[in-house]
């Protein structure tokens, strides 16, 4: 509550409105429903736009998609860059009597 304290200032309509999207967002998370890791200030002044309880349940799900994407894309773009140095490595070309699997090579 004290991160989003500038936000209210003195505005208990704000403030409630807040400490009720904290709880719907703290109850989302222990019953295992798709929320955010964190909210920023940001995202909560996002959420105090929206209305009604489904609007916000919908707007937190949103999130949580959109930081999922976010990590996959980083994950696979690590995974490209490690098999693309790996292929970096392994990709000169042998020559001689013996091949890459050091056997000898015919013809």
């Amino acid at each position: 509550m004290d991160d989003f304290a500038d936000i209210y200032a003195n505005d208990q309509s704000k403030k409630a409105k807040i400490e009720k999207i904290i709880y719907m967002y703290d109850n989302m998370k222990y019953n295992l429903e798709n929320v955010p890791t964190t909210l920023s200030k940001g995202d909560m002044n996002r959420l105090l736009e929206m209305e009604s309880s489904s609007d916000i349940k919908r707007l937190l799900n949103k999130m949580q998609s959109k930081e999922l994407e976010y990590l996959i894309r980083k994950e696979l773009k690590k995974t490209a860059q490690a098999e693309k140095s790996k292929e970096d490595d392994t990709s000169f070309e042998r020559s001689g009597l013996f091949g890459a699997d050091g056997d000898l090579k015919y013809g």
